[in-house]
């Protein structure tokens, strides 16, 4: 949700040419960090959490492993970001220019170590149990910092290089906090880490974590690289209202990370002790608990989207389409649930690199087919299209060997009950009286409260406590 009000300041001080740049340097800056962080973050919460009940005594070791190799990779990906950013600045057009590039592509570089780092510790108190660094650090503080500072540069400067340097700093304060927080974690649990161990759980670590560190280079491809094809194609304009008009399906991933905080480990956990059938009811209950939270969100936002569009500012009309045609996608790819976070637990990494291969390969043909003759609305269905093929692909993999269906009675209700409450009432009323905010906001309010009532009926049946740690025995 921050991160969405970050996007709206942005898109409200900022012309759209400052906009637009601002929004192509860091999705550079995000693209190659998550490149060199190699897949540890999935990595570092699977072996931790998997140590903890197996083999505490191997927890340090197995950090040690994933953390040494990063070293290397994240020097390049700075000398890469240093390099990529004035280049990118220049392919938007001779009005998208930011000023002091020099500047700018030096402070992305220097940060990308620190956030591949803060990164890779947010992973590891997950992994160990904690999710509170998380949630308080990383999904309240940092997005409160950045905001914060980009507003205020915003608002006074209108300088696309002083708004991309705010928007990146926070990344220190959170390593400085994130590093005390895994620390004092490490020594409560008797874990002493010592970097030079490294070589002993490297073959393990990395056996599986390899493949998936392709895949998280994928998977932000297929989040950030449009932005960056669109800006080049059609520019910077073009690239702040598609920017705009998808970042609005970021508040429904909100939920499903929220979720994976805890559904990650306790899964790895019950597939280290060989219940496969905890796990796969795990798996319902955390689908029907991702349904329930996004398909209303998603809903709504579809229904209200003439209003939301008028929040980018006044000049964003034109992403209305791109916005419906990406909240669609993202409806129906969230009926799977987290069946990407179910095929690595497996140890199906490979087939998971293979499925977000073939999205990237249809999102980038549809994107340099279309984008130049149909615009904005051809990549946000290249990027609907790899949501489903990320979704169904591995879904039906899953299925078929190891018997995980997300299908239950509670995920049928919840998907019927936000059509009725959040499509179609929403969408008579929308029919009926037109874009009016009163109106929708009214029906919002009781759409809601009805929604809450249902979910507070179904309380047993959605049994959150199996999620919690702890709620399984």
């Amino acid at each position: 949700m921050l991160n969405l009000a970050l996007v709206i300041v942005v898109t409200r001080a900022l012309d759209k040419n400052a906009a637009g740049a601002v929004f192509a340097v860091t999705s550079v800056f995000l693209l190659v960090e998550t490149v060199v962080r190699l897949g540890t973050d999935a990595g570092v919460v699977h072996f931790v959490a998997k140590s903890q009940v197996a083999e505490r005594s191997a927890v340090a070791q197995v950090i040690a492993a994933s953390f040494v190799p990063l070293l290397p990779a994240m020097i390049i990906g700075g000398v890469v970001v240093g390099f990529l950013t004035p280049v990118v600045v220049h392919s938007l057009g001779p009005d998208a220019g930011i000023s002091h590039v020099d500047l700018v592509s030096l402070v992305l570089a220097f940060m990308v170590p620190i956030a591949a780092t803060y990164d890779f510790m947010t992973a590891a108190t997950r992994g160990l149990g904690a999710n509170k660094p998380t949630v308080v650090i990383e999904r309240i503080m940092r997005p409160l910092l950045q905001g914060a500072a980009v507003t205020a540069l915003a608002v006074t400067t209108d300088s696309a290089a002083a708004v991309s340097i705010a928007w990146i700093a926070p990344y220190a304060v959170g390593f400085v906090l994130m590093f005390g927080s895994l620390r004092r974690r490490l020594r409560a649990n008797g874990h002493h880490l010592r970097l030079a161990d490294w070589r002993i759980r490297f073959r393990e670590v990395w056996s599986w974590t390899l493949p998936r560190s392709i895949t998280g280079m994928l998977q932000i491809l297929l989040q950030r690289l449009d932005i960056i094809i669109v800006g080049a194609i059609l520019g910077a304009p073009a690239a702040a209202i598609y920017t705009g008009a998808t970042r609005f399906v970021v508040v429904g991933q909100l939920g499903n990370q929220a979720i994976s905080y805890v559904f990650q480990p306790q899964l790895a956990g019950l597939v280290g002790a060989g219940k496969l059938k905890e796990a796969r009811e795990l798996y319902r209950v955390s689908t029907a608990w991702i349904v329930g939270l996004n398909a209303p969100l998603y809903l709504a936002v579809c229904t209200t989207s003439p209003l939301l569009v008028k929040l980018l500012g006044s000049r964003y009309h034109a992403g209305l389409g791109t916005m419906v045609i990406i909240t669609a996608f993202s409806l129906v790819g969230t009926c799977c649930g987290l069946v990407d976070f179910v095929i690595i637990t497996m140890g199906r990494t490979s087939w998971n690199l293979i499925n977000t291969t073939i999205a990237l390969a249809v999102n980038l043909a549809i994107d340099l087919i279309f984008i130049p003759d149909h615009g904005i609305k051809a990549a946000a269905f290249g990027w609907g299209a790899a949501i489903l093929i990320n979704n169904f692909l591995p879904l039906a993999q899953v299925n078929r060997a190891f018997q995980f269906n997300p299908v239950s009675r509670v995920w049928v209700v919840m998907l019927v009950v936000s059509g009725v409450l959040f499509g179609a009432l929403p969408g008579v009323t929308l029919a009926t009286v037109g874009a009016s905010l009163p109106a929708m906001v009214g029906v919002l309010a009781v759409a809601t409260a009805v929604y809450l009532a249902v979910l507070w009926r179904l309380r047993e049946s959605l049994a959150l406590s199996q999620l919690l740690p702890g709620g399984r025995k």
